[in-house]
């Protein structure tokens, strides 16, 4: 079996600690800028040097996130940031966007880059291009079963998460945040509107009403550890930048003692306190996720959102004061529980009643009083939310430094000859010399030396064995002793922090590609039903792509493919918006792959187009000019699950039309293709509409116009088409996305 890596999280230095001191083989971090969790407490400069040699000197590997899409502007701040992390020996850099990976790899090619889940490969010819492209590990998307798994593993190192929150969308397939509320999830600034409450509608009549079925359960791979094992995959990923110092140490260290008992006996069993301590710390609700293909309904909580912790017990009486629990469960002072009442709230106890008694804590079985001013009843449930026996006790933990390396030592004590000690950890030994020693009758025993050689607590080594070669005849000062120790100490931690040549993989460009030039403006239509195609083709629009699985279900004459993945890149392919494709460094990649078409990122403004300077690039750029862009592309339908399909393939799709509603009022089409994973696209609920802005991003270099029809009747096509074909401007005011705003 092969060994594997767990990868914990750290987003601040305590859950650094927190993580290494739990038994993580590597850490997840970030600096101030460019991570995929900006509010997270993450790391400046000078902290993210203490925290690589924090974790060297642990033989603990430190990955930098850099996965956010980096707007053309910025690029003079990420190069310094990039030239930072290369001289400060981290292990490997994330990222999710292309433009990124190209300049890692064409300027800091000594960094190590692993493709972000972002990315959102699933499949062996993703994992391939991104080889090709210098990568040397895949974070593979969320949404991947564990067969292909076992597969993409032969190609490359394999990253996956088994454990914490998910993502209701694929992976860098989300613009629910940045339309919603203008901050943008591949920015790192996700609103979480998946966390929400929303209704579901069908044909217009309300089925489903005020849940959260965006929500998913968190991931809880526990129960599951020999399978994944056994995948061949590199690295078992735990989520939570954003979590407590304690979720990190306990989840981490769960996972820890899973892995290695199946190292050592090939089976395992989980502890129930540590199970209960995984479940305090946070819990939503947990799901195995698509690694084993889940049912629709354990995969998301429609209940609720928050952190459920364990049951506590039940709410057994009620006054105006006060209410009295049946605990199924022991409470502390300070603990925090949460009353799942009609209208739920939290607490922490800062008094606890038995048999009308002031007490410290109270075990299962007890009836204490909790005096509080509520709107509970009788029977409702009470969970715990956090235990402060457990935060205390890993406060403890994390006070010393209980991962030690051990070391041996062979010390040679002869007059007329210099002290010396031989220092050896794992395959590798150093001396370090003192002064010439001097014949005396009073020597130091041999006890004493192997103390003082011995005192080595604020250091991560521990002695395992000391040698003594001596002719009893010569005078050690203690003072030389300390000092040598001292010494050894300091070469021991140079050897830790070492740094390891890192073979860089080839980057394979196609600079040699012919690129003709640049067509005139032209109109590209993407289509939902054959009415629309009917119109498109009596316009004679050259090119129409299909809503089908992959946009390319259907498609003319043409043969391109409207290609939305890394994985699904041909030599035909014009890259689709949702790339996420936002500066030069990205079009160059795109155009050394061999490709001559691609589309912006829908999040991209007018400034940031004009930074890209196209009418100097070669490759044929366009932008959605018309219709409603996806919000969310899921391999989860809220439709299946809201009519009891525990599996895939219920094809109410076939037969109605579906919305969802937010708690504003707002409804949000639903796509729902006919394809083997039942995709899921969440639509804006406003029709994009840059009809105005034709002749502007003509002179900035755009050159193709997509216009993106859904719902439209044959007549609203006809309309759209004439207005964009004959460029009409319009007095009437359009919704026009991100054009004239700013993402944060």
């Amino acid at each position: 079996m092969k060994k594997v890596e767990l990868l914990s999280p750290a987003g601040n230095y305590e859950c650094l600690i927190a993580a290494v001191q739990a038994g993580a083989d590597a850490v997840y971090l970030s600096g101030k800028a460019f991570g995929a969790r900006s509010f997270a407490g993450n790391f400046d400069n000078e902290e993210l040097i203490k925290a690589v040699n924090y974790c060297h000197l642990h033989k603990v590997k430190v990955y930098v996130t850099v996965n956010t899409i980096v707007l053309e502007s910025e690029f003079d701040d990420l190069n310094k940031y990039l030239a930072f992390l290369e001289t400060i020996n981290i292990d490997a850099v994330i990222v999710q966007d292309l433009g990124v990976l190209r300049l890692i790899k064409t300027k800091y090619p000594s960094l190590e880059v692993h493709a972000s889940t972002q990315m959102n490969i699933f499949n062996e010819k993703g994992a391939k291009l991104l080889k090709e492209l210098g990568i040397t590990r895949v974070v593979l998307a969320r949404e991947v079963h564990l067969e292909e798994v076992k597969k993409i593993s032969k190609i490359i190192d394999t990253e996956i998460f088994i454990h914490g929150a998910l993502c209701f969308s694929s992976s860098g397939n989300c613009l629910m945040s940045s339309v919603i509320g203008r901050r943008s999830g591949n920015r790192g600034k996700c609103a979480q509107p998946c966390r929400k409450l929303y209704s579901i509608y069908e044909d217009g009549k309300l089925i489903e009403e005020n849940k959260s079925i965006l929500s998913m359960n968190d991931l809880n791979t526990l129960d599951h550890m020999i399978n994944i094992l056994d995948s061949g995959v590199s690295s078992l990923k735990i989520e939570g930048r954003m979590k407590s110092p304690e979720y990190v140490y306990t989840v981490t260290k769960a996972y820890r003692d899973i892995i290695d008992q199946i190292y050592k006996e090939d089976k395992y069993k989980i502890d129930s306190k540590t199970l209960e301590n995984v479940l305090v710390t946070y819990n939503r609700g947990f799901t195995k996720g698509y690694l084993f293909n889940e049912l629709n309904s354990l995969l998301v909580n429609k209940e609720h959102v928050n952190h459920r912790g364990i049951s506590a017990g039940k709410i057994v009486n009620v006054t105006k004061d006060y209410i009295e629990i049946k605990l199924t469960s022991g409470i502390s002072l300070h603990d925090g529980l949460r009353v799942l009442s009609t209208n739920e709230y939290g607490l922490y106890l800062t008094s606890i009643y038995l048999n009308n008694n002031l007490v410290k804590s109270a075990k299962s079985g007890d009836i204490v009083k909790i005096f509080i001013k509520n709107n509970s009843k009788i029977g409702d449930e009470v969970v715990k939310t956090s235990s402060i026996c457990l935060t205390n006790e890993i406060k403890e933990i994390l006070k010393t430094e209980n991962i030690k390396f051990p070391i041996d030592l062979t010390v040679s004590m002869f007059s007329g000859k210099r002290l010396n000690v031989n220092v050896k950890i794992d395959d590798y030994s150093f001396n370090v010399y003192g002064d010439v020693l001097e014949y005396s009758d009073q020597v130091l025993n041999e006890e004493r030396i192997k103390e003082q050689l011995s005192k080595l607590a604020s250091s991560v080594y521990k002695v395992n064995s000391i040698k003594i070669k001596t002719d009893n005849t010569s005078f050690v000062k203690i003072s030389s002793l300390n000092e040598l120790r001292r010494i050894f100490v300091y070469e021991l931690n140079n050897y830790l922090l070492l740094k390891k040549d890192k073979v860089n993989p080839s980057y394979l460009t196609n600079s040699n590609v012919e690129i003709k030039a640049k067509n005139p403006l032209k109109i590209e239509c993407v289509v939902s039903t054959d009415n629309q195609q009917e119109i498109c083709e009596k316009f004679n629009i050259e090119r129409i792509y299909a809503l089908n699985g992959e946009y390319g279900g259907r498609i003319n004459s043409n043969n391109k493919k409207f290609t939305h993945n890394i994985g699904n890149i041909t030599n035909d392919s014009v890259i689709s918006p949702y790339f996420n494709i936002v500066n030069k460094n990205a079009l160059k990649l795109i155009e050394e792959l061999g490709l001559k078409e691609c589309y912006l990122s829908p999040e991209i403004n007018l400034n940031t187009i004009k930074d890209l300077d196209l009418n100097n690039q070669d490759l044929n750029v366009g932008i959605i000019c018309y219709g409603r862009i996806d919000l969310m592309v899921s391999k989860h339908c809220v439709v299946g699950s809201s009519k009891g399909a525990e599996n895939k393939n219920c094809n109410s799709c076939m037969k109605h039309r579906y919305k969802i509603k937010d708690e504003y009022g707002n409804f949000y089409p639903l796509l729902l293709e006919k394809d083997n994973d039942c995709t899921m696209r969440m639509l804006d609920n406003h029709k994009l509409n840059l009809i105005n802005y034709i002749d502007e991003l003509k002179n900035l270099g755009i050159n193709k116009l997509l216009l993106i029809f859904t719902d439209e009747s044959a007549l609203e096509v006809a309309n759209i088409l004439e207005m964009f074909i004959n460029n009409k401007r319009s007095n009437k005011s359009f919704y026009t996305g991100f054009l004239n705003s700013k993402i944060e």
